[in-house]
């Protein structure tokens, strides 16, 4: 006759084999989740990287639609995305172009009245520009 151990350790005994399967598929899970963070940050880093990519083109004068063009050749990523990027970015490429331009033209004595009305906005406009340029311009 075999000997079975009281019903207390068996209980004890599925417990344990329980809580040691749990803590397996636990283990698994947070490596595969690990796994797919790093997937996740790999690709967040390569979208920024292509978006600072298309950003600098156009920066430098390319037109759109070419810049559009070899960003895609380059990193594969879907047209409409870069179009839509291209479009965000735009808009902040042309205000920080004139900001240069406003920030130039003051530094060679230009009045903040003769700056609205070349620039077509008003003074107080002028004004927060050149406020902010000066606090966000690096000292020697």
């Amino acid at each position: 006759m075999v000997a079975l151990p009281p019903p207390d350790k068996i209980g004890m005994a599925n417990y344990l084999e329980k809580l040691a399967h749990t803590l397996r598929f636990q283990a698994e899970n947070d490596a595969k989740r690990v796994l797919d963070n790093a997937n996740v940050n790999r690709h967040r880093d390569k979208l920024k990287d292509a978006r600072a990519v298309l950003r600098a083109r156009m920066w430098q004068g390319l037109d759109r639609h070419r810049a559009i063009l070899q960003t895609e050749q380059e990193t594969g990523i879907p047209r409409d995305v870069l179009e839509k990027w291209a479009n965000l970015e735009a808009a902040d490429i042309t205000r920080q172009k004139r900001d240069r331009a406003i920030m130039q033209k003051c530094a060679t004595g230009w009045t903040n009245p003769q700056l609205a009305t070349h620039f077509n906005v008003s003074e107080t406009h002028i004004a927060r520009i050149i406020a902010k340029m000066r606090a966000t311009a690096k000292r020697p």
